[in-house]
């Protein structure tokens, strides 16, 4: 992987945040809004690079109130399956134990098998199912995690 730097971005950091979402989802959201997103005073994006190029990783979460809601993580195909999403959801979690928040939830598609595995080896665990939620007719499974 070499070294990959997670720092905390802002809106600037807004079309780099929606190039990346594109590379990695089918319905990936615009540059405007994760602007608005990141400029949200609970929200918390987070920018994975390894020197100074495009982003290796994404993640953004929602910190209010003692819960924290992961939005999207979202790794560059190059860069998975090299543990930058666990890096990832670690500076999530991290940044919303900062924020007060004891408890984090996160949206997954039933069908996205990486990622369920990713969540359930980082100690997340399964509290409700939307029934097909995704516009691919996939359900969605409500996952979360206490905060220590």
């Amino acid at each position: 992987m070499g070294v990959i730097r997670i720092d905390i971005a802002g809106p600037e950091a807004a079309e780099d945040f929606a190039a990346l979402h594109a590379r990695c989802f089918d319905h990936a959201w615009s540059a405007a809004e994760f602007a608005a997103l990141l400029s949200h005073p609970h929200n918390i994006g987070f920018v994975a690079r390894n020197g100074g190029g495009a982003p290796a990783g994404i993640a953004l979460i929602c910190a209010a109130a003692d819960e924290a809601d992961i939005l999207t993580v979202a790794a560059a195909p190059e860069h998975r399956r090299e543990g930058l999403g666990a890096s990832l959801l670690a500076a999530c979690e991290d940044e919303a134990k900062r924020a007060g928040a004891a408890k984090i939830f996160l949206d997954v598609s039933a069908r996205n098998e990486a990622a369920l595995g990713l969540y359930t080896k980082a100690g997340y665990r399964k509290a409700a199912e939307r029934p097909r939620y995704y516009s691919d007719g996939s359900d969605a499974l409500l996952f979360e995690k206490p905060l220590a």
